[in-house]
């Protein structure tokens, strides 16, 4: 596939047609034309006349139609009444002056987001992987072209824009000016992923070995030195890869020496142990599982991280505001599951099987004719097939 991204100024239009007409001999190409919505109606029509004929031009010796598509920008600086009439004028246009070739479709889109993720990538430094907002505005406030308001209450709503587009990730924080802008997510992705699922001799990770998955975030910027350690910590929260927690709230078979920091990180794909022998619940409890038919599937390794991500803080925290009394005792997590105990008999344990195709899910509870008890298991399976719907979209079970 060749991109060639042309000037809209008439001066240029001969060198275009002549870099044009030597690829669209024998293939047909896919025109994407812009137009400025906020010029004249005659200056629009004008416009898109002159680019349909150069089309047409450097098409003629095809012998299939080429496609175009007709975008309208700048819509974000017109009214809604604006904003429809000129979409209505373009289109009327468009139909008439693409004849020739095949007129796809007529969008409108706002460059003023475009251009902002374009400086962001572009202007800042390249080996630049986050950046904090403060930061960022300082670079904006610098840039002599003013792409973007360097005004934080202008810059929020550009960079939330973006992160829900896939463009970058946007991690927000109580003190806006604290928040960062991850501009290149899949390079420390590649570094945090490197790391923690590395062969265990290897020196990066010595600082991140534990067998609970429990490990002291200062542990976090040994591990990662070339990252700010609150960056890359609200990072592996933001991807589901660890969670911060205060382990003196809760007791649990991890680490004794562990139990009292409350600066914690608990990462689920560094749990090593295997089931304790006392996580195990009465024959005459509530079961339910779900298994995979086809012996070609399976749940996959994100899906049971996050499961062990979730279901912790979900019921084993205080914080948790339903069913907290039943859960904030004890928590007993392995490399396949994980068990919640409470203080009044309730028992719930979820666990993956070792072939990675079923999952079950078993509760005990001292009074069966109690509603809550109804209410248990069904929120419970909830919280399991909600990521299952997420991490599993194409398991047959």
């Amino acid at each position: 596939m060749v991109i060639y991204d042309l000037a809209g100024h008439h001066q240029y239009f001969s060198s275009h047609s002549a870099c044009l007409e030597a690829i669209s001999l024998d293939s047909p190409a896919i025109f994407l034309l812009l137009q400025d919505l906020r010029k004249d109606p005659d200056v629009i029509s004008r416009e898109v006349y002159c680019w349909s004929s150069m089309i047409d031009g450097v098409c003629h010796k095809c012998p299939h139609k080429s496609s175009v598509i007709v975008v309208g920008t700048h819509f974000d600086l017109l009214t809604s009444e604006q904003l429809t009439a000129k979409l209505s004028h373009l289109g009327s246009i468009a139909r008439k002056a693409i004849s020739h070739q095949t007129l796809v479709d007529i969008i409108a889109v706002n460059l003023t987001k475009i251009y902002s993720g374009a400086f962001l990538m572009e202007k800042l430094p390249p080996d630049m992987h986050a950046i904090s907002l403060s930061d960022l505005l300082v670079h904006l406030e610098a840039d002599q072209d003013k792409a973007i308001n360097p005004d934080i209450t202008a810059v929020v709503p550009v960079v939330k824009t973006l992160s829900e587009k896939g463009l970058i990730v946007f991690i927000p924080s109580k003190d806006p000016h604290d928040s960062w802008v991850v501009l290149r997510k899949e390079s420390i992705l590649k570094v945090v992923n490197g790391t923690l699922f590395a062969d265990q001799s290897l020196k990066e990770y010595a600082h991140l070995a534990s067998n609970t998955g429990i490990i002291p975030t200062a542990n976090i910027k040994s591990a990662f030195p070339k990252y700010n350690v609150g960056m890359i910590t609200q990072f592996m929260i933001h991807f589901e890869i660890g969670q911060a927690v205060d382990l003196s709230q809760i007791i649990t078979n991890m680490a004794p020496e562990s139990s009292t920091r409350s600066d914690l990180l608990y990462i689920p794909a560094l749990i090593s142990i295997d089931r304790p022998n006392s996580a195990t619940v009465p024959n005459n409890s509530f079961r339910w599982s779900e298994t995979v038919k086809s012996t070609n599937q399976f749940f996959t390794p994100r899906f049971h991280h996050v499961l062990l991500y979730r279901l912790p803080i979900q019921f084993a925290l205080p914080a948790a505001q339903i069913y907290s009394h039943h859960f904030n005792r004890r928590c007993d997590v392995w490399s396949r599951g994980l068990m919640w105990l409470s203080e009044t008999g309730v028992t719930t344990m979820v666990e993956m099987s070792e072939s990675f195709q079923s999952i079950s899910l078993t509760i005990s509870f001292p009074n069966k004719t109690d509603p809550k008890y109804l209410e248990l298991h069904t929120r419970s399976v909830k919280s399991l097939k909600r990521p299952a719907r997420s991490f599993v979209p194409i398991r047959r079970c």
